[in-house]
């Protein structure tokens, strides 16, 4: 069912005799949603199993990350002439400027660029609510954790970053 859905799709494109939509099509059937090639690890061998370099990725993050030991860091420096923060606002305009990508939840950005101005309002009282009461909604602090190629080689997982890829309020 799906290859004759796609087999369609190429005849249309084919009828339409039209360069922009090809390009379109081709385009969708060469991106790839795997954004890491084989990866060589540190004995030179090379690993095209998914889980073989989310490990290698994974212990590289370990050896240059710090460990979190659940403590919060002394500040080194104070508010100046004893002034104290007693409460964090969200700014509507702050809000409704924020640029993010998608997350896990398949939201597309487009769609919150396009109700900024509704939901800018509402997004930044919640906002200042959680900072007065020192908490976010749990699904806030989770993460999908995924490797953005930095330059040099995409063989090596130095040459990756680590990007945290948050949900949306839902």
């Amino acid at each position: 069912m799906v290859q004759c859905q796609e087999l369609k799709e190429e005849n249309k494109v084919i009828g339409d005799c039209n360069i922009a939509s090809f390009y379109n099509f081709a385009n969708r059937r060469l991106w790839r949603n795997d954004s890491v090639g084989a990866l060589k690890d540190e004995h030179n061998i090379i690993l095209t199993d998914n889980s073989d370099k989310a490990e290698l990725l994974n212990k590289h993050c370990g050896s240059v990350c710090t460990v979190d030991d659940r403590k919060l860091p002394t500040l080194d420096y104070s508010l100046p002439n004893g002034n104290v923060i007693d409460s964090v606002t969200f700014n509507i305009n702050t809000v409704q400027k924020s640029n993010t990508a998608s997350g896990p939840d398949d939201l597309p950005p487009i769609m919150f660029k396009h109700l900024s101005g509704c939901l800018a309002e509402p997004l930044s009282l919640m906002f200042t609510s959680f900072m007065s009461v020192g908490e976010v909604p749990g699904d806030w602090r989770k993460a999908i954790i995924t490797p953005i190629h930095k330059s040099r080689l995409a063989s090596v997982a130095s040459n990756y970053r680590l990007t945290a890829l948050t949900l949306h309020a839902k």
